[in-house]
């Protein structure tokens, strides 16, 4: 099982995100549990709690965009037209 590190909606270390999308999610540094590596997760604020989609693998934009686009297309409206 994995364990969540960071809660913060700004991600740990790297680059700056550019995407406005980013705003969407909160940034996750997970320890996978079978390479016991850093894994970077994005999670969803608009999803329930108990919903599977919630967390995404990674922080790639173009996902975070599909994920609304497909389950919160009110809030893919508000980020596709900024």
């Amino acid at each position: 099982m994995s364990e969540a590190r960071a809660t913060s909606s700004n991600p740990p270390k790297g680059r700056k995100n550019r995407s406005v999308v980013h705003e969407e999610f909160i940034q996750l540094e997970v320890i996978d549990a079978e390479s016991n590596k850093k894994v970077k997760k994005s999670q969803c604020k608009h999803c329930a709690p108990d919903s599977r989609y919630r967390v995404l693998s990674g922080v790639n934009p173009t996902n975070l965009r599909d994920h609304l686009k497909a389950h919160h297309p009110e809030q893919f409206a508000s980020v596709k037209g900024i």
